[in-house]
């Protein structure tokens, strides 16, 4: 019969569980002739009926482990896929959550960028704003002070040289 067996489960395995059946079929089936052998029935219908009881039994018996072995092993061979199957879901959800991570990341990184790029045109126009009004305001105290002559035009005279 061929079917594939896992690496842990060889026909050697699988013969080590049918020997003790063939076995048992053996001296059933001995038991059987030698049954009709002592009743003088050596090949009536009683000893073919008795013999194929036997044997019967034995196949069946075999067939059921067979049976129990492939069910047995389909039942590691699901538990594996589905472990497989599994891993593979997880490790996809895990690389999807890096991905998210790294891109949430990068945009606030580029958030901050942003931030600091406009902090300082800020702080550059603020600058510019106030460079005009300043001079012209410094100017214009520097006239008036001169103009004013005397004691407040001389302090800011005094002042701007020093």
């Amino acid at each position: 019969m061929a079917f594939e067996y896992t690496p842990e489960i060889t026909q050697g395995y699988l013969d080590e569980l049918n020997r003790p059946i063939m076995q048992r079929g053996a001296q059933q089936v001995g038991q059987a002739r030698g049954e009709a052998l002592r009743r003088g029935l050596t090949g009536d219908p009683f000893e073919a009926l008795k013999v194929g009881e036997a044997q019967n039994s034995m196949n069946t018996n075999l067939a059921s482990t067979n049976a129990n072995l492939r069910y047995g092993i389909a039942g590691l061979q699901r538990e594996e896929r589905m472990g497989t199957e599994n891993f593979n879901k997880e490790s996809t959800f895990k690389s999807g959550e890096a991905q998210k991570d790294r891109d949430s990341q990068e945009r606030m990184a580029n958030i901050q960028r942003e931030y600091q790029a406009a902090f300082q045109r800020a702080q550059e126009r603020s600058q510019k704003r106030s460079f005009w009004p300043n001079l012209i305001a410094s100017t214009v105290a520097t006239g008036a002070g001169f103009a004013l002559g005397g004691p407040l035009g001389a302090a800011i005279a005094h002042k701007q040289t020093h």
